[in-house]
């Protein structure tokens, strides 16, 4: 069995270097592999080794996107170009920026089909509907094209209710040649500000 050993020691001692008094081991054993912790003695040490052992791994539940986060369209650039265009960063907000009554969401499958399409449509009808209120909820049948092809399906509860317990998508779904002007022109008529697109990459 191959063991590895890390020191945890204050700044500025190397990584690799002991440093110089007394040390007490803990041994951890992760099969296959056994890891052995040296920490200074005592319970003031072995405070701060949990500490820098566990704070190089932030809490997902404490992390939060900023207001002005966003994300390069291009991001390969020459340093002389002009700055280009950018999109707002998805992700979790400390705050809800949306007035509840006022959200008209729209939900898209895109793409080829995969397992679980319908269990995501429900999670995310539920989660709308229970945990913030909102009821003008709709469903964008076919794909991209289903913005300005088809008409659009408003999601109840009633609506989802066992389409977890069904293969494919309840929308349907298309892939690739859809009209992105239409699209955008589509979701301004709609009067829809939050659209949920579940997909693949390429989405």
């Amino acid at each position: 069995m191959e063991t590895a050993t890390v020191i945890v020691a204050p700044a500025p001692v190397a990584i690799t270097q002991p440093p110089q008094h007394k040390l007490m081991e803990l041994k951890f054993s992760f099969a296959p592999v056994a890891k052995s912790f040296f920490i200074e003695e005592g319970q003031a040490g072995q405070e701060e080794a949990r500490r820098r052992l566990w704070r190089s791994y932030p809490n997902p539940l404490q992390y939060f996107v900023k207001p002005d986060e966003t994300v390069a369209k291009k991001i390969v650039v020459h340093k002389s170009s002009v700055r280009g265009t950018h999109f707002w960063h998805a992700g979790p907000r400390r705050r809800v920026y949306y007035q509840l009554d006022e959200v008209r969401a729209a939900i898209v499958t895109c793409g080829g089909l995969c397992l679980g399409l319908n269990t995501v449509i429900r999670e995310l009808v539920c989660d709308l509907h229970d945990m913030y209120g909102i009821t003008a909820i709709y469903g964008i049948e076919g794909g991209y094209k289903g913005f300005y092809a088809r008409n659009a399906v408003e999601l109840t509860l009633r609506f989802i209710n066992g389409i977890h317990k069904r293969g494919g998508t309840m929308l349907g779904t298309s892939h690739g040649g859809q009209d992105t002007a239409k699209i955008i022109d589509s979701i301004q008529d709609r009067g829809v500000n939050q659209v949920y697109i579940i997909g693949s990459d390429g989405s």
